[in-house]
């Protein structure tokens, strides 16, 4: 076989090469190269290698800063807003603090009902969302509610204001109870009073304690549990009930009946009080109090028609801004929450909750969510299984709050589309640098907008 010629530089016209035919400068053919006259096969050279590695420095600086700027956006936020994280419990503390004199009247509590039975009985009461993340135990069949088969026309009860189509809502059904009543108006009051729903009420209404959470929840909580996704009941029917009593004391006073009447309004009283002791939230607390409320207004109608005048004096609306005096005043967010928490003065319902908020006060500042909460936090925490929990359900629940910084919220259920790109950084910086909590304290913030 005949070889072809191989063509080399050597060989070409200078006017072909240009300016590569030219010999290179000693300048540039000294730059890392080794070059032997003898013979056509160049050595390997070390000036792409160093290119290369140059190039890998470059990327690696360029995302170390792009990393670093993204982990920024949600220091920046955190550290311009975290001073929204903060209990306002004024309000609700001062509405708890107005009806503390009707305690009074609380029905006598008994032993019958154990705190995990009388936790199933609210339970079935009013029954929990439920949330993927925290199971909740199925609830037994929740007794009858007569009233929500009966119907109020037009030209029942025409001048007293009602809550909607089956429910009244107002006290001055007791005055009307008072006079002549119509075959369907006292046929109503009847339905109501006689619903099998208040065997339940009454006995919850009596209970000493309540495990609320053991009743609930399906225990251990998961990992993936999210404390600022924890569902609560949604309480509709236990407004039902509030205003379902004064129906009911209406009944029996029509039957000349003021006992049974005043027994009544107490019972829906004394499961206000329940609520407002042994409830795990301030939403709880809330409702607690709107109940003790709506029985304290029916009490008082039900003692001035029957001439009690201390009773009347007792349950008279409330005027004043008594207020209670939770913890220190002063001081920073955080030490706030701690002595509101560990002031065994203060309902249960408010502890609980500034233990909830104590649980985010690491993403009130950078520092906080960089090296997480302060030792006072942790002791606060400490402190609280040991004497404000009284079940391990309890004791599992405060477990869950002090970890809530470390446990984000998955998907977008607390997170508007404006907040995307911003919740985007704080993942990648959470992931970045390990730390959970960054993820946890956008995302909070961002609710608070």
């Amino acid at each position: 076989m005949q070889h072809k010629p191989v063509i080399t530089a050597d060989a070409l016209s200078p006017d072909w090469m240009g300016a590569a035919a030219r010999p290179l400068p000693d300048r540039v053919r000294s730059a890392g190269q080794t070059v032997s006259g003898s013979s056509h096969h160049d050595t390997p050279v070390a000036a792409p290698t160093t290119s290369m590695w140059r190039s890998a420095l470059r990327w690696v600086r360029d995302a170390a800063i792009g990393l670093a700027i993204i982990t920024s956006i949600p220091l920046v936020v955190i550290a311009t807003r975290g001073d929204v994280l903060r209990l306002n419990d004024s309000d609700l503390s001062t509405r708890i603090a107005q009806v503390e004199k009707l305690r009074v009247l609380r029905l006598p509590t008994t032993s019958e009902l154990s705190p995990l039975a009388a936790g199933h009985l609210w339970h079935a009461t009013d029954v929990t969302a439920k949330h993927g993340m925290f199971p909740v135990h199925p609830a037994a069949e929740p007794a009858e509610r007569g009233w929500q088969h009966a119907s109020l026309s037009d030209a029942m009860f025409a001048d007293i204001g009602r809550r909607d189509a089956h429910l009244l809502q107002s006290s001055e059904v007791l005055r009307a109870a008072q006079g002549a009543l119509s075959a369907s108006e006292q046929q109503y009051l009847r339905t109501v009073a006689e619903s099998p729903i208040w065997g339940d009420i009454d006995r919850l209404a009596s209970a000493g304690a309540v495990d609320v959470i053991g009743a609930r929840y399906v225990l251990p909580f998961r990992a993936d549990a999210t404390p600022v996704l924890m569902p609560i009941p949604r309480f509709a029917t236990t407004k039902e009930i509030a205003y379902a009593g004064l129906s009911r004391a209406a009944y029996h006073l029509s039957q000349g009946e003021p006992e049974r009447a005043e027994h009544a309004l107490r019972s829906v009283l004394s499961y206000g009080f329940v609520m407002l002791d042994n409830g795990t939230s301030a939403i709880e607390g809330l409702i607690g109090r709107v109940m003790v409320g709506i029985a304290s207004e029916g009490l008082h109608t039900l003692y001035t028609i029957t001439g009690n005048a201390a009773g009347a004096a007792l349950t008279a609306p409330i005027t004043d801004a008594t207020s209670l005096t939770l913890g220190a005043r002063d001081g920073t967010t955080e030490q706030r929450l701690i002595a509101v928490a560990g002031d065994p003065t203060v309902p249960r319902t408010i502890r609980l909750e500034s233990l909830r908020a104590l649980a985010f006060s690491s993403c009130t500042n950078v520092r906080g969510t960089l090296l997480g909460p302060s030792a006072a936090s942790d002791a606060a925490f400490d402190e609280a299984r040991r004497t404000l929990a009284r079940y391990p359900s309890e004791v599992a629940l405060i477990e869950l709050m002090q970890d809530a910084a470390n446990r984000p919220p998955g998907g977008s259920e607390i997170a508007a589309k404006r907040d995307w790109l911003l919740l985007g950084a704080a993942s990648v910086a959470s992931t970045v640098l390990n730390n959970p909590r960054i993820q946890t304290c956008t995302r909070v913030l961002g609710a608070y907008r």
